[in-house]
């Protein structure tokens, strides 16, 4: 389990005129900085030993950290049949959409193909399920991780009007309906179109429920 540290620290200030200036002719201003803890020892240790179960062929690292050198090379050393792949975190900066890091050397001679870039789709398609399964308690995805947090905010305030709970809602949502040709909310909600679909359904639904409690209503009246 990673662990965290919280402290105040100087650090410099990257000028908005001058973002080449050295760090020393720089101004300094005090911040609150957060570091992982042990982050690097626990993925080195796990997949090194899943490397040495025989249970995987491929092991991709995501990283551009040096600190993961030493693994690599135990990994290239004592499994060299296993498969290895490098992903940079990095991101496109400029107009010219270059990519703002390469590859260190290091970590990338260790590597049978390195790349610069994860598509969204695989990121979406990596992801744990909403809703993990734990001996005491599921852990539930947080809201901020889905690719619309404000359709899903949406969803669960409009659907709590039938459902109780937010745990029903997310429930439901799971769930393949036929009023949307088979499709889950919860996957429709990651894009504006589809969210609006399952606004409609819900808008749909509840009026449907106040139209027949105002049928029960005037029967009631009229025995």
């Amino acid at each position: 389990m990673d662990n965290y540290s919280l402290y105040k620290a100087n650090q410099h200030i990257v000028p908005a005129d001058d973002p080449k200036r050295w760090p020393r002719d720089c101004d300094k201003i005090q911040v609150w900085k957060l570091e992982e803890k042990q982050s690097n020892v626990d993925l080195a240790l796990h997949r090194y030993d899943d490397a040495l179960s025989g249970d995987v062929d491929l092991a991709v690292l995501v990283t551009n950290d040096t600190d993961l050198v030493p693994a690599s090379e135990m990994l290239h050393a004592r499994c060299p049949h296993i498969i290895r792949g490098l992903v940079i975190p990095t991101r496109k900066v400029g107009a010219a959409g270059d990519l703002e890091r390469e590859a260190n050397v290091s970590l990338a001679k260790l590597a049978h193909w390195v790349r610069r870039h994860i598509s969204d789709d695989e990121l979406r398609t990596s992801q744990l399920p909403d809703v993990v399964p734990g001996r005491r308690r599921a852990s539930v995805k947080t809201h901020s991780w889905y690719a619309k947090p404000h359709h899903l905010a949406k969803m669960l305030e409009m659907a709590r009007t039938v459902l109780r709970t937010e745990g029903d809602v997310l429930k439901w949502a799971r769930r393949e309906s036929a009023r949307l040709c088979g499709r889950r909310p919860i996957d429709l909600i990651e894009t504006d179109a589809g969210a609006v679909e399952v606004f409609d359904y819900i808008e749909a639904y509840i009026r449907d429920q106040l139209d027949k409690a105002g049928d029960q209503d005037d029967l009631s009246s009229k025995s």
